[in-house]
């Protein structure tokens, strides 16, 4: 029997769809009983900030897997949000929920834990958890860039890739000696339109 290669296409989706949704609930739910414990001691406010952004990352990552599965009957359903109640949540756009969430990022608990405009830790913030924080905002970043690309499936039906998709990434000793202007290599032609 041959197998069509629109259905291995579909076959594989489908696995994507039944895959990101459980996985985010059971790491919901695993963060949100290790995050009570960091915020019911002693805490300072900074470290408070780091649960708070890790918090928010993992609830965007559910709304976005249950995002995933909105489609055709899946759209007819109430849906829930973790806690069991009713969410409106997955009917806005992934793009527009994942914005709203780096800004708070880039307002709120960034503005705790680095001083503006650097990566330098604020005074009593220890280096690590200034570098904690450069990790939370690269997530947040990389939810940024899946936020985008889940609207724009959803708005055309599929997925179009700029050149600097396919492009290489500078190495790790590239990125040592030159930092960010490492990815300068990128042209133009490289950059998504809005």
């Amino acid at each position: 029997m041959r197998v069509e290669r629109g259905e291995l296409v579909k076959d594989g989706l489908r696995a994507l769809e039944l895959a990101a949704f459980p996985t985010s609930v059971e790491w919901n739910i695993w963060w949100r009983l290790h995050r009570r414990r960091i915020e019911d001691g002693e805490t300072t406010g900074w470290e408070k900030a780091i649960a708070h952004a890790v918090g928010r990352l993992m609830d965007n990552q559910l709304t976005l897997a249950r995002q995933i599965r909105m489609e055709g009957g899946a759209k007819q359903m109430i849906r829930y949000n973790s806690d069991g109640q009713i969410s409106g949540e997955e009917m806005r756009s992934a793009e527009d929920i994942t914005r709203e969430a780096f800004m708070w990022w880039l307002n709120v608990p960034r503005a705790i834990l680095l001083k503006d405009g650097t990566d330098k830790p604020q005074p009593g913030v220890p280096d690590w958890a200034s570098t904690m924080a450069k990790a939370i905002e690269g997530c947040y970043i990389q939810q940024c860039r899946i936020g985008r690309e889940i609207t724009a499936i959803k708005k055309n039906g599929y997925l179009t890739l700029n050149a600097s998709a396919t492009a290489p990434l500078p190495t790790e000793q590239a990125l040592a000696d030159k930092g960010m202007a490492a990815f300068s290599s990128f042209s133009d032609r490289d950059k998504e339109e809005a």
